[in-house]
């Protein structure tokens, strides 16, 4: 009953939640691979970035959405990503079983804390692949052939669903295999360095090999992020993920330095918070057991806690749902009638539209844009004065030539 509480109220809260323009850029790209059977290797979306080079590090994810999108549309897809996200987080409930109630509190309000990384981009896979990783890595166990399978074929997964955060895999084996290793003997230690190499197999399983790191450092920041961010449920993590890397450092010396590693990159990329909010959860669990009686999960108990996650899905969907999940996204297009007249009318030439639209442009009329969210492909110059266009226009019409505008 626990467990399917907890996977309920997430599977809620990652339903109603937050969606992005980017959506619809994953969906042509997907559309794209399947058409030509490869990834793009140069732009062919946007004119002003004709021929650039650039592909994408989420091919699987963007055929995906694609299907999806075809065959359920906007049910299908956001479906998807609430159960694949209620699952992560349920996977880890059962990794502080001396207390199961509590464990369930601390991974609901890590739920409600991630809500930025609940949009329907590739990056929601990474939830549960950090938790399948988890639930394989963690338990101390002698070597086995089939963690090593468990391990490549996770890596293998993440590599192409979204090869940006496939680094964090690599890392987690990493520290596995130092740590088992350290005082092992020469055959444990040859035989724990086939996880490493099984993992490494994985990731370079992928259309861009090694080159996929490239893809991280250019990952664009989430679109979604509470004002001030200091003032948020990820600093109320961050601060007490690092007190309980410090409590669990050496009882739990695989979970802490999983946790540590990923807050502290979440202070330097955004885009990792939370990812680094679901691993702190299961330390946090930990070192409350350190300082607080196990609750024993009775059904008293476990229908007040059904009442705490009401009022937290409540919130939710006050702060977040209504402030932020109507805005244009997947899901609430602001285009969709423009769009469909530009297919309808065989519309062509060169087409202006603000930057911000260009993506929703892109999966509603399949025409190539002016501009879109891919910030790494445009210079900033050229960024700065297209977001300049109601005073520029002239200019820019001058410079482009347009033969249409589609204004939000």
């Amino acid at each position: 009953p626990l467990a399917a509480l907890l996977f309920l109220f997430v599977l809620l809260t990652a339903a109603f939640s937050v969606h992005e323009t980017a959506t619809w850029r994953h969906i042509r790209v997907g559309a794209e691979v399947l058409a030509k059977k490869a990834v793009p290797a140069a732009d062919t979306f946007s004119y002003t970035a004709s021929g650039q080079p650039w592909s994408t590090d989420s091919w699987l994810g963007d055929v995906l959405f694609h299907h999806l999108h075809r065959s359920g549309g906007f049910a299908a897809l956001v479906s998807l990503k609430a159960i694949v996200i209620a699952a992560a987080f349920a996977l880890l409930l059962p990794l502080s079983p001396g207390s199961p109630l509590l464990a369930a509190a601390v991974l609901g309000l890590g739920a409600v804390a991630a809500w930025p990384g609940m949009a329907e981009t590739p990056p929601f896979f990474d939830f549960l692949l950090l938790a399948l990783l988890i639930r394989v890595l963690r338990p101390r166990r002698p070597f086995t052939w089939g963690t090593v399978a468990a391990v490549g074929l996770i890596e293998l997964l993440w590599a192409n669903l979204n090869g940006s955060s496939a680094f964090i895999g690599l890392g987690l084996v990493a520290v596995k295999v130092v740590k088992t290793t350290v005082h092992a003997g020469r055959g444990e230690r040859l035989r724990f360095t086939a996880l490493a190499a099984a993992a490494l197999a994985g990731l370079l399983l992928n259309p861009h090999g090694l080159a996929v790191f490239r893809h991280t450092f250019l990952a664009s920041a989430p679109a979604f992020a509470p004002a001030p961010a200091w003032l948020s449920l990820y600093t109320l993590f961050v601060l007490a993920g690092a007190v309980s890397v410090w409590v669990c450092l050496q009882s739990e010396f695989f979970l802490a330095i999983a946790a540590a590693g990923l807050l502290g990159l979440s202070l330097v990329a955004p885009a990792l918070r939370p990812l680094a909010v679901l691993a702190a959860c299961p330390v946090i669990t930990l070192a409350l057991g350190h300082f607080l009686h196990p609750w024993r999960d009775t059904s008293g108990r476990v229908a007040r806690l059904a009442l705490v996650f009401a009022a937290l899905f409540v919130w939710h969907l006050q702060t977040v749902y209504v402030s932020w999940g109507r805005l244009p996204g997947y899901g609430t297009p602001a285009l969709a009638g423009a769009g469909n007249f530009l297919k309808a009318s065989d519309v062509r030439g060169r087409m202006f539209n603000e930057p911000e639209t260009g993506d929703e442009l892109l999966g509603l009329g399949g025409r190539p844009v002016f501009a879109d969210g891919r910030s790494e492909l445009y210079e900033p110059s050229f960024l700065k004065e297209a977001s300049r266009w109601p005073g520029r226009f002239r200019q820019l019409a001058e410079t482009y030539r347009f033969d249409t505008a589609v204004l939000r």
